[in-house]
Parts: structure tokens; sequence; C-alpha cells
């Protein structure tokens, strides 16, 4: 048997988030955009409460693959993420976000070391994920890391 999360057959799926100890990725989700820009306080309607991450492994590599995440928005309104995960360093789990898209409209999100612009609401939060140690991985429970050891994302397995 090779070690290893990235050899799970238990990777690939739908990952609903139960829970982030990171107060940063709570109020502004994955995409930046979980609350509005005037800083109203985001509801559980309305953040992370029902975020999911779906995993497909690439079709000839064990080591990279695709991801979308879904978040939800006030109202029925949502957001996507499509993103690329990949094997890093130290076996991490890296999720680089690369297109975000809410109704008719997509866009690249913004990198600020890319172009010297920044967004620091929706920079912070696309790389929260960017790099996390899977500590925990079975059919039912993804558990992941973030570098500040005190960030903790529990997913459990989406059935729906």
């Amino acid at each position: 048997q090779q070690e290893g999360w990235f050899y799970s057959t238990h990777l690939a799926g739908n990952w609903l988030l139960l829970f982030s100890s990171s107060r940063s990725f709570r109020e502004n989700g994955f995409s930046g955009y979980a609350r509005d820009k005037q800083g109203q306080t985001p509801t559980p309607a309305h953040t992370t409460a029902r975020m999911v991450l779906h995993i497909f492994r690439g079709a000839t590599s064990t080591f990279s693959g695709s991801a979308t995440i879904e978040e939800p928005l006030m109202g029925s309104s949502s957001i996507l993420t499509t993103c690329r995960w990949d094997v890093g360093a130290n076996d991490a789990l890296q999720i680089t976000a690369q297109s975000i898209m809410k109704g008719g409209r997509s866009w690249v999100p913004s990198f600020g070391k890319a172009n010297d612009e920044m967004d620091f609401d929706q920079d912070k939060a696309s790389r929260v994920l960017s790099k996390c140690y899977p500590i925990f991985l079975d059919d039912e429970l993804l558990v992941l890391r973030g570098v500040l050891r005190s960030a903790i994302f529990i997913f459990i397995r989406d059935m729906q």
C-alpha cells in the first residue's frame, strides 16, 4: 500500500464544510465575497454554511486535479470558484483559485503579488486553502490544517 493522502481513494468527491477555526475564512469565505464590502457581519445563511468542495482526480496523475467550491450568498445566489489542486512541498494540499463565477459573470481572482493591485479580503480569502495539510481522511471525514496551526477545516462527505 502506498503512503500519503494523495493516494487515497477517499479524496475525490464532494465535501461539505462543517467547521473552520479560521476567522477570516468564516467572514470572507473562499472567494472573498461572502460578505458585502460595506462590512456587514455575515450570518450563517450566506457564508460557509453550505460551502461544498468538489475534488476531481486528474485523468493522468494521482498528484493533481481540479476542484470547484460552491459558496452560498444571501438569498438564493451563490459563487462558484473553479480551482486546481496539487500536491505541494511536504505533502501539502494546494488549492489554487482559477476563476470565480456568479450569475452570468466570470472573472479571474485577484492575486496582489501578481498585478500590484490588491483586494485584501479577496486575496487573503483565496489563499487560505492554498496550502493545507490533510491530517485525517477517510470515507466520511476530511480534516485539513492550515499553515497557521490554529486554522483547522473540517469537511464531511456531502451525500446530496
